[in-house]
């Protein structure tokens, strides 16, 4: 594959990818499972309204409280995937980068359903 006149080696990026950050993998499926989860948790004490980020609000009010959360955060795997394999110095930077947002994430909705149990 070529973009902007370099060639991206999406195989070996792949295998770059699972072989030097699986570590990082398992944390970022982790944590993005406890975000979902807790996202999931808070709409259902909380509501959907006081979610921040737009994109899970709108997915919500199309699929519901289970199914938008899943596919904004397979849409989110998605591209750190991707990213990962067009930009693969970067790819560590990235997986750091989701974990700490997912881990706030999770924190943060927690704290929600704890305030307004």
């Amino acid at each position: 594959m070529e973009l902007l006149g370099e060639k991206i080696d999406v195989r070996a990026n792949s295998r770059r990818l699972f072989t030097e950050h699986r570590q990082l993998l398992h944390w970022i499926l982790l944590t993005a499972v406890l975000d979902v989860v807790s996202t999931m948790c808070f709409m259902q004490v909380v509501g959907p309204q006081i979610e921040i980020n737009p994109i899970i609000r709108v997915l919500t009010g199309w699929l519901g409280i289970i199914f938008g959360p899943i596919v904004g955060k397979s849409a989110q795997l998605f591209a750190v995937w991707a990213f990962s394999l067009i930009v693969p110095r970067l790819a560590r930077l990235l997986c750091n980068l989701v974990i700490a947002l997912n881990s706030i994430a999770f924190l943060t909705n927690i704290r929600i359903v704890l305030v307004n149990l």
